[in-house]
């Protein structure tokens, strides 16, 4: 790789979430510090952990994709059709709409797939399709494919694909000109589980996920076996690493039972880092790290 990774700063923050981010309005600092410890106060007292099974996950995110197209749609609107929520970026608060947030996590995938080169890229855990769409737009010369826990995700994202035109608002959020299609010849969504990946051995050379490994949990050392296994370059990981998180955070990503890895403990798995970053913007609750590795065989 010739090529370099730019990390995020306040300056490319505001280009990469334009339509998504309030820039005249800052929060309260002392405003963030009492909904912090209300949200700690209130997951001590509920004293109730969660364990992120695959039927608790099914579920949960399946009830969600059952909403179907319109719901998916009003979840791209820019500003000021979205309520504002706070996030914080380099130790700075920010109000945002929700699709700011995640358009600023999927940055670094868009930018590692560029500097790489990689032709063949798996995303685990695809969800209703927004970040794979975007990216089989934004690279028309790859192959792109998506593997989904729920049903309910893979028909959703089949259903957005087979649309004659793009809405305008999920254009504005994937940065593409309105009335395009949807990408249909190089993309590819398939129901199954990250602990048992329907792929032959080194079948893709780039496997990513977003906020995806942190509801795997319990069968995580089998999922990134598994990734290993189908993968021949190189990953990135867009998720809650220990590094970021604090104790108040830890209380939050323990209550959930998310993921809790720290970059280094992903070197027993066969992965090399290349980049280990946390400029990215986050939720008050928990901070997001990004791990741009190589496979090691």
């Amino acid at each position: 790789m010739n090529k370099t990774i730019f990390l995020l700063d306040k300056k490319s923050l505001l280009e990469v979430c334009g339509p998504y981010l309030e820039t005249e309005k800052r929060p309260n600092p002392e405003w963030i510090t009492a909904i912090r410890e209300d949200y700690l106060r209130n997951i001590r007292q509920a004293n109730q952990l969660t364990i992120r099974t695959n039927e608790i996950i099914k579920d949960e995110y399946g009830s969600t994709y059952q909403k179907g197209m319109d719901w998916w749609d009003k979840h791209f609107a820019p500003l000021p059709e979205s309520p504002l929520k706070p996030y914080i970026f380099d130790g700075e608060y920010y109000f945002g709409a929700k699709a700011c947030y995640e358009r600023n996590l999927i940055y670094y995938v868009r930018e590692a797939i560029n500097v790489s080169g990689a032709s063949r890229i798996l995303e685990v855990g695809s969800g209703s399709g927004r970040n794979l769409i975007s990216m089989a737009l934004t690279f028309p010369d790859r192959d792109f494919e998506g593997l989904e826990l729920t049903n309910e995700g893979v028909t959703l994202a089949n259903n957005l694909i087979a649309e004659e035109i793009l809405s305008d608002n999920y254009s504005i959020w994937a940065g593409c000109e309105p009335g395009k299609t949807p990408p249909r010849e190089n993309i590819k969504f398939t129901q199954g589980s990250a602990a048992l990946l329907p792929y032959e051995d080194n079948h893709f050379d780039m496997v990513f996920s977003i906020l995806a490994l942190e509801q795997m949990r319990q069968i995580l050392p089998d999922v990134l076996a598994e990734i290993r296994r189908v993968c021949s370059g190189n990953v990135i990981f867009v998720e809650p690493f220990a590094d970021f998180n604090g104790p108040k955070d830890q209380e939050h990503i323990e209550f959930k039972g998310y993921f809790n890895l720290s970059g280094d403990e992903l070197s027993a798995f066969g992965f090399i880092p290349l980049i280990f970053t946390s400029q990215i913007l986050r939720k008050l609750h928990m901070g997001v790290g990004v791990y741009f590795g190589q496979v090691q065989k």
